[in-house]
């Protein structure tokens, strides 16, 4: 027996991809798959949607494209697995995710701009008007950027269509998306996060009396994409949520820990 695995589709009680290395997801209807070493996407009805003869490949994370990584070329493809574009990164020190159709990349000066399906530059230090110091993947129409402030090279955060910066912000989702400014705690003579929701529109909605309860293995615990926050208060140790209704951000009831 060899070490080969299958894709068995549990409705249908069959196998719907056979012999394959390893699977890295499985989706509706195709999985990202390894054979001899490459990666490539086969479909449930066992056709080979994406040849293997990739080092890696990744799905955007708004679902519209994938990228595959072949020597110093992104190679995408749309959601009909049909190339549409491709993206040499040779002159990039690195890149992140593709997103809503954007890469970020960094020149090996330390620059950082978004990029197009095509290579073309759509967003760069000038036109941005910041020093950024990082950049991150675009949600819902907006990305949350990193720059120096003036000779501290403290790390402001904000998103590119505002001047508006926080010390520390995550991702959109739903319209709403989590900031925090760091505080003195003259009390406890230590420093603190005061949190607050704010809007699409860069509106503060709603300031949090609670910490808030980053898991660094899920990252939808930041935002609202699953349309709840998870809440701490430091002085009782009880744990609550912030949900969405109606469009709006309001607060429930504690739970214990």
């Amino acid at each position: 027996v060899d070490d080969s695995i299958v894709v068995y589709d549990l409705a249908t009680k069959r196998n719907v991809i056979e012999r394959i290395e390893k699977c890295t997801s499985v989706d509706d209807n195709y999985a990202i798959c390894i054979k001899d070493g490459k990666y490539g996407i086969v479909g449930f009805d066992g056709n080979i949607l994406v040849e293997f003869k990739y080092s890696g490949i990744s799905r955007e994370l708004s679902s519209e494209y994938f990228y595959c990584l072949l020597n110093q070329t992104l190679v995408i493809y749309n959601s009909r697995f049909e190339q549409v574009g491709d993206v040499d990164i040779s002159g990039y020190s690195s890149y992140k995710n593709l997103s809503e159709g954007l890469v970020c990349v960094r020149d090996h000066d330390g620059n950082y701009s978004y990029v197009d399906v095509n290579g073309k530059t759509i967003i760069d230090n000038i036109s941005v008007g910041y020093n950024l110091t990082n950049c991150n993947p675009f949600y819902e129409g907006l990305a949350v950027i990193s720059t120096a402030n003036g000779n501290k090279k403290k790390k402001k955060i904000g998103a590119l269509a505002t001047d508006r910066l926080w010390d520390g912000a995550y991702r959109f989702a739903n319209d709403y998306a989590l900031v925090y400014n760091n505080i003195y705690d003259e009390a406890n003579d230590k420093t603190v996060k005061q949190w607050y929701i704010i809007n699409n529109c860069f509106e503060v909605v709603k300031t949090l009396d609670y910490d808030v309860y980053v898991d660094p293995y899920y990252s939808a615990s930041t935002d609202f994409s699953d349309g709840i926050i998870r809440t701490i208060d430091n002085e009782t140790g009880l744990m609550g949520f912030i949900y969405l209704e109606n469009n709006s951000a309001s607060s429930n009831n504690q739970l214990k820990l």
